[in-house]
């Protein structure tokens, strides 16, 4: 029976699956194998059930294990006795009489994991002779490699940063959880507040925050040029509600909302940006080994910035979106030209070849079109309306973000990107109201330091403090506490600061 309250688990929801120390996110789908550390399974036997409970693999079907178990609480062996070192023990194969074959008949017959590694503790010559921790430490093994016992679990902002931290930390630009504990304490993350947040993680900190506001109040997610990342958004399965409070505008569309001096349209043709604006939005500058840049395509990353054989840098003054297209057309154009003159020179041949090809292929474009009929101009009339309708809906979520950003009434700026923070925190702080919080975090100090610098000279920030995580782990074990050799150096540098307004 379930508990009222408690939150079932359905089809198509999200969840994370914890086996000892290792997460892994799925989506629940009827009739869909999975692997998970060499295992095969299928999460048809979670659906009904409450987020929390533990579940072991049993025929490829996850059953509830009944009474709860963990991998760490078998039952294997019991009143086992121990030796006092293992120096007169040797590695070798013959001490374990129980064959590979004999194991994997086992498996075929049903026999679960707990008595497999039963069956492999009595066959042995050797455990008994071990020590305590020498037989804790062979039973994790095999267990490991026998048993598969996980346990269900609902994605939160703490158990999907342990995820992705584990696999790829620079991904997430080597964001810790307890950094991001911090971010959103200084932050004074609540519901019901007008949030501005740069986000270069993926999307998590967006996430966490709209995990906290609980679908109430208003949250601006700033991008540069066209690189809107918040996949990991997705991995929270939020209702409806909480995602209609979040709205997205594009860095390369920031001055021309200070000027208001023409309507911002969703359409790239419009996203082009002066020199100056270019300079102020993806300056590098302050780092000894960037150049620095004059005009610069926005859409580029600031640490992709090329250079000319004589070390000056090279400036595009090209449109976002068709700059590069049209270099390209322009090369293909003078290719062209130069194929129009060799065809010329190989004399009348080569023309009657091109028109027999041209005449084949528009054969089969007519029969082609013959054979799709109308099927094909009905697919095509939906994608055209398809793309209608989310071009509009950019457009709205476009303007509903202005409007916001207009008020300049943001209680709170979050600024977490992979770009130097100097020129996006300056541009964005004419948009928030007085007395209201700031926090920049970066993995590198030295962009700090520089945001630091400017904010001091602006005159328009109080109580700055440039502060570094360091988060140590210890293992507590009976006997055996010490802090984890393989822990982090560093979860990266946080600037906080108040907004105030310059005398």
């Amino acid at each position: 029976m379930s508990v009222p309250g408690e939150i079932m688990i359905k089809e198509n929801d999200q969840v994370v699956l914890r086996r000892e120390k290792k997460l892994q996110i799925f989506q629940v789908k009827v009739k869909r194998q999975l692997f998970l550390d060499k295992f095969k399974f299928m999460l048809d036997g979670i659906i009904g059930h409450p987020f929390g409970t533990t579940f072991e693999l049993k025929d490829g079907q996850l059953v509830k294990a009944d009474p709860p178990v963990t991998a760490e609480t078998g039952k294997e062996v019991e009143e086992s006795c121990s030796g006092k070192d293992n120096r007169e023990l040797k590695a070798d194969d013959s001490n374990q009489k129980l064959t590979q074959q004999d194991i994997e008949s086992m498996k075929q017959k049903g026999v679960t994991g707990q008595e497999i590694i039963q069956q492999l503790v009595e066959h042995s010559d050797t455990f008994k002779a071990k020590t305590e921790f020498s037989q804790a430490k062979y039973l994790k093994k095999k267990r490991k490699k026998h048993v598969f016992i996980v346990t269900v679990l609902k994605p939160t902002a703490r158990l999907l940063i342990e995820m992705l931290y584990s696999k790829a930390p620079d991904k997430i630009c080597n964001l810790r959880v307890d950094s991001l504990s911090q971010i959103l304490w200084y932050g004074n993350v609540h519901s019901g507040i007008n949030v501005a947040v740069v986000d270069s993680c993926r999307g998590l900190v967006v996430g966490s925050i709209l995990q906290r506001m609980g679908g109430c109040g208003k949250i601006v997610q700033l991008y540069p040029g066209n690189d809107l990342n918040r996949y990991v958004v997705d991995y929270f399965d939020f209702p409806k509600e909480y995602k209609d409070i979040l709205f997205s505008f594009p860095l390369n569309k920031l001055m021309d909302l200070k000027s208001n001096s023409k309507p911002l349209t969703d359409s790239s043709a419009d996203a082009v940006v002066t020199p100056s604006v270019a300079e102020q939005m993806c300056d590098m500058s302050s780092h000894p080994n960037d150049s620095s840049l004059t005009k610069l395509d926005v859409e580029q990353s600031c640490d992709d910035t090329s250079s000319n054989t004589n070390g000056a840098p090279v400036t595009k003054t090209l449109d976002v979106d068709t700059g590069e297209k049209l270099s390209v057309e322009n090369n293909d154009s003078s290719m062209d030209t130069n194929d129009n003159n060799a065809s010329q020179s190989k004399g009348d041949h080569s023309k009657l070849l091109e028109k027999s090809v041209k005449k084949e292929t528009e054969d089969l474009h007519t029969q082609s079109d013959i054979s799709t009929g109308k099927k094909g101009r009905k697919k095509t009339e939906k994608s055209e309306e398809e793309k209608q309708k989310e071009q509009q809906q950019k457009s709205r979520q476009l303007e509903a973000a202005k409007s916001i950003l207009l008020e300049r009434n943001i209680d709170c700026l979050i600024v977490a990107s992979k770009y130097h923070p100097t020129p996006i925190v300056m541009n964005l702080l004419e948009f928030m109201a007085l007395s209201r919080p700031v926090v920049v975090y970066s993995q590198y100090k030295e962009p700090l330091v520089d945001c630091y610098t400017a904010l001091k000279k602006s005159g328009l920030a109080i109580k700055l403090k440039l502060t570094e995580t360091w988060f140590r782990e210890y293992q507590v074990l009976p006997a055996r506490t010490h802090p984890t050799m393989q822990m982090t150096g560093t979860g990266g540098y946080l600037l906080t600061f108040m907004v105030v307004q310059k005398r």
